[in-house]
């Protein structure tokens, strides 16, 4: 009998290569997102629980947040694509 599963430790290492970056890219856009909002007094209409709850994200949300950039990037293409007609880009095969 053949095990398919794939090994737990090799499994959580894979989990983190491909989460880290974007963990990474995610402190950086919440810290630059959060600067950009004191520079330009948004956080004195904050109420503190509001407040509490913009300091404070956990790793999930670092990383949906840098998700839901993503996703953006692709609606701009999209709608660039559509309506300019001009967005063109090519994959090189090697």
């Amino acid at each position: 009998m053949v095990n398919h599963r794939i090994d737990p430790k090799f499994f959580e290492n894979s989990v983190k290569q491909t989460l880290d970056p974007l963990l990474m890219n995610g402190k950086i856009l919440h810290s630059k997102i959060i600067n950009a909002l004191e520079e330009s007094g948004g956080t004195l209409y904050l109420t503190d629980s509001e407040k509490k709850e913009l300091y404070h994200w956990d790793d999930s949300q670092l990383v949906e947040l840098v998700l839901g950039w993503v996703g953006v990037g692709i609606m701009i293409i999209d709608f660039t694509n559509c309506y300019y007609g001009t967005w063109k880009f090519s994959i090189k095969k090697s």
